[in-house]
């Protein structure tokens, strides 16, 4: 009879199973396979008697064989109290069940007193003819492995404990995706529970562009390249957008397969933001920078004017009447609105309104509306981003941003389109702006004086100018008279001039003549101040005495001055300068610099007195 089927195969000599030779036959094949294993192996009959148990009894409990088969309570004497409970379980199985292969782990107590962990695999043994023969067991000393076993097991709860307590969030994942492990701050962040999202795959939660970005990885990472880096913008549990920085590291066995990955991410929302903050501040320091060099170039090319303008020069009522004016507005914030011929002083006016202003101590920004294109006024207004149309390779910082907290001055505000009067009624109304090519509206705090040449109740009229951009600037008018209306202040305004000019050229001049002075006031000066003052100019430059002797444009007998009409008086004397300058409007010696006017100014004023150009010869 062969005792074969069990689990673990183990042939016997064939035999009756109730006979004494049988019996012996097979204890002696034991005792022969047994001898010289380390495990302690036991034959158990049938009838639970134990038939064999090897010398290795000894090195495993201390007992010898002899004392285990005297006494064959012996094995149950010397388990652990707590670990009886598996006897319990497999006396009920062993010598029911058709098979059993059953490994136990339980203490013992040796007989030096030793606790030892040992582990013992019981085997059923059949006969070839399928009767119950008895069973083996094997029981080996772990004690070892479990300490080790512990040990790992302390070693991994710490390092686990270490993980949670990680701000960082944390996760270890197979190649599939699926999660092996989350710290408590992954699963705080996307409010997961650990039974919802170990041990799933995490490509299931996320879109099909994110899934196909890893898988592109996995094909591109090595042993020698293991580490991926990015950062991306996920939704936290509550909805809020935070940025996440990822380091992505894959593990390797030592034949280069992928076993394991993992991904540690680190809330970077506030550095981000800081970033942002700190970009936005250092832009707004160059836009700053960029402004206070601008003003600083105001400031230059107008600080000989400003300190002249600490002292109108004018004895005439009229004046008298326009500084009162002055005086009276400059301590508001009212815009004005300066009317007066070419060459009367307008911008004059403005200065000395802003300089006795609260806002005195931030330059005045200019601009004449009349010398820039339709094209060009709006971003010298008001500014452009880099960009905002073909050839804007800069940012563009406008005047209305340079004049805030200050005043701005416009001059001919006549001549303004009508598509930007739409514009600057909005700054009138509300404060604010927009560059061109940005979306962004600038709040700013601008003192306006607007200053003309021409009738406005006219071009209203004519719906040239907007009706209601009007009655926002003429809250305060203010008309400077021409020259001819205050020829008492000739004397004044020319020693005002001499004195200035000569000083600059390093000329002395005692006198003025009398004829010329007289000359002077019988003039009617369409130039105005800025013609009398290039008089004067020219005058010092051709002098060659401390008497000056004013040189200005020839009168006939029949001259302008027998006229009441002003604009016969102009359409005259400027066909006579052009007629002068060979009909030369521009340049060096041409009729606008000899009129004391800009070229655009000249033009103008010849439109609108029917003045036509000549051939020149």
């Amino acid at each position: 009879m062969n005792l074969t089927k069990h689990t673990g195969s183990n042939d016997v000599s064939s035999g009756d199973a109730d006979s004494p030779e049988y019996n012996k036959l097979l204890i002696e094949k034991c005792h022969i396979v047994a001898e010289y294993a380390h495990d302690m192996v036991r034959w158990v009959l049938p009838d639970r008697t134990l038939a064999y148990i090897s010398p290795s009894s000894e090195k495993v409990t201390g007992y010898s064989p002899r004392e285990f088969l005297e006494d064959p309570d012996l094995l149950i004497k010397i388990i652990h109290p707590d670990d009886t409970g598996w006897l319990q379980e497999l006396s009920e199985n062993a010598f029911i069940e058709e098979e059993v292969r059953e490994i136990t782990r339980f203490r013992i107590i040796r007989k030096d007193g030793q606790l030892r962990w040992v582990e013992t695999t019981t085997v059923k043994v059949f006969d070839s003819g399928g009767n119950f023969a008895g069973y083996r067991t094997s029981t080996r000393d772990i004690t070892e492995n479990v300490d080790i076993e512990n040990e790992l097991k302390i070693s991994e709860q710490r390092y686990r404990n270490l993980l949670d307590s990680q701000t960082e969030l944390i996760i270890l994942y197979l190649i599939d995706s699926t999660v092996t492990y989350a710290n408590d701050a992954f699963l705080k962040f996307y409010n997961f529970l650990p039974e919802e999202f170990i041990e799933k795959k995490w490509l299931d939660r996320v879109s099909a562009q994110t899934a196909c970005q890893f898988r592109h990885w996995l094909e591109k990472i090595t042993p020698e390249m293991p580490v991926l880096k990015d950062e991306l913008v996920r939704k936290r549990h509550d909805g809020k957008e935070r940025w996440l920085s990822w380091i992505h590291t894959a593990f390797f066995n030592e034949l280069g397969e992928l076993t394991e990955l993992m991904a540690v991410g680190r809330d970077v929302t506030e550095m981000k933001d800081a970033e942002i903050k700190l970009r936005n501040a250092l832009e707004e320091l160059k836009n700053f920078k960029a402004k206070l060099e601008m003003e600083n170039l105001y400031l230059r090319e107008t600080n000989k004017a400003q300190k002249t303008f600490v002292g109108i020069v004018s004895e005439s009522c009229c004046m008298q009447d326009v500084l009162e004016k002055v005086k009276q507005v400059a301590k508001t914030d009212s815009p004005v609105l300066i009317y007066g011929e070419t060459g009367t002083g307008k911008e004059m006016i403005a200065r000395a309104i802003h300089q006795t202003s609260s806002r005195r101590n931030r330059v005045m920004i200019t601009i004449n509306c009349a010398a820039l294109p339709a094209s060009l006024i709006e971003s010298e207004l008001f500014g452009r981003e880099k960009g905002a149309y073909t050839g804007a390779l800069a940012r563009q910082i406008g005047r209305f941003e340079l004049a805030n907290n200050s005043t701005l001055f416009l001059d001919e505000i006549g001549e303004l389109p009508p598509e930007i009067q739409v514009k600057l009624l909005r700054v009138l109304q509300f404060g604010e702006f927009q560059m061109l090519g940005s979306p962004e509206t600038k709040k700013v705090n601008v003192r306006i004086i607007a200053a003309t040449n021409k009738n406005l109740v006219k071009a209203v009229s004519d719906g040239t100018f907007r009706s209601d951009l009007f009655y926002r600037l003429n809250v305060f008018p203010v008309s400077l008279p021409p020259l001819r209306e205050r020829k008492e202040d000739i004397p004044s305004l020319v020693w005002s001039f001499v004195d200035e000019i000569s000083g600059k050229m390093g000329r002395h001049i005692d006198k003025i003549s009398q004829k010329s002075i007289t000359r002077l006031t019988e003039y009617s000066w369409p130039g105005n101040i800025r013609e009398l003052r290039n008089i004067v100019e020219y005058s010092i430059i051709v002098c060659n005495s401390p008497v000056l002797d004013l040189h200005f444009p020839k009168m006939t007998e029949d001259n302008e001055i027998h006229s009441d009409n002003f604009e016969d008086h102009q359409r005259f004397h400027i066909e006579k300068i052009l007629n002068q300058c060979n009909w030369r409007v521009r340049g060096e010696g041409g009729a606008a610099e000899k009129l004391g006017m800009k070229e655009s100014t000249l033009r103008y004023r010849m439109k609108k007195l029917g003045i036509t150009m000549k051939k020149r010869n």
